[in-house]
């Protein structure tokens, strides 16, 4: 893609920064440049501070994937429902359980729901409505097309879909400030679960994986398949992860900004 045209970016936002890849000749960039904004406590004004930013140090960009911290996120399982009859069924049994789960209204949530039909259990996620309104109007008025919006865990399986052959199955996503785990099986996703990352290595990961067995799939036996995205092999290459056969998959560099080198904007 010529240099000269309005290309697609990237933008990963973590809790108390964002970190912006630009596209260049068609492939992303992979040094970010870092805009501090905090979208936990302010969502609209982190959302201004971010848009203005990236039009004023990126003119070109033409439209924006946006990546959302798993931590800005909430996700449960739907367990099986009996006798729903179409996607809209689903979705409104979704909704029911972000409403039983978290307490609160949901009407401040956007809630969306994998649809896969061959599944009993499904995965749904939820992202408050302030911050993707926030983030759709800050672009808008500095001209910058939003291309998708989706959380980190989200993307990641979405990439790993054609990929994973056979279940049961961990996937992993380790990113800026979380390591989130989902299980899944023949019947569909018994779980996931968000977790703040501490040290980030693979000793972290193998601790978190046995604690969530526990209440994913505690009847399991034999070793258990991960892929896990934002960890390489290295990273602690002294534990031995024994019954957990870990694939590390090549990871999109807009979810491992904590291991390069950046850009800061103040």
């Amino acid at each position: 893609m010529s240099l000269w045209k309005r290309e697609a970016a990237w933008l990963a936002i973590d809790l108390e920064a964002a970190h912006f890849y630009p596209s260049v000749g068609g492939r992303s960039r992979k040094t970010p440049v870092e805009i501090r904004a905090n979208f936990k406590q302010s969502p609209s004004d982190s959302a201004q501070r971010v848009a203005q930013a990236v039009k004023k140090h990126h003119a070109k960009v033409g439209a924006l994937n946006i990546v959302l911290s798993d931590r800005l996120v909430r996700y449960l399982v739907v367990p099986p429902v009996h006798g729903l009859r179409n996607a809209d069924e689903l979705h409104q049994a979704a909704i029911a359980r972000h409403a039983q789960v978290f307490g609160d209204d949901t009407a401040h949530w956007r809630v969306t729901t994998d649809m896969e039909i061959s599944s009993e259990r499904h995965l749904s996620c939820a992202v408050e409505l302030q911050i993707l309104e926030s983030l759709t109007q800050a672009f808008m008025g500095v001209g910058i097309r939003i291309r998708t919006i989706q959380p980190a865990f989200v993307a990641i399986q979405r990439m790993l879909h054609k990929s994973v052959k056979s279940l049961p199955v961990w996937i992993v996503a380790v990113t800026g400030s979380s390591i989130t785990t989902g299980y899944k099986d023949a019947q569909g996703w018994a779980g996931v679960r968000v977790h703040q990352r501490v040290i980030g290595g693979i000793s972290e990961l193998v601790s978190l994986l046995q604690i969530d067995r526990l209440y994913f799939c505690p009847a399991a036996m034999g070793a258990q398949a991960v892929w896990v995205s934002g960890l390489e092999a290295g990273d602690d290459s002294g534990i031995e992860s024994g019954e957990w056969q870990l694939e590390y998959l090549r990871t999109p560099s807009f979810l491992t900004a904590e291991k390069q080198d950046s850009e800061t904007l103040a």
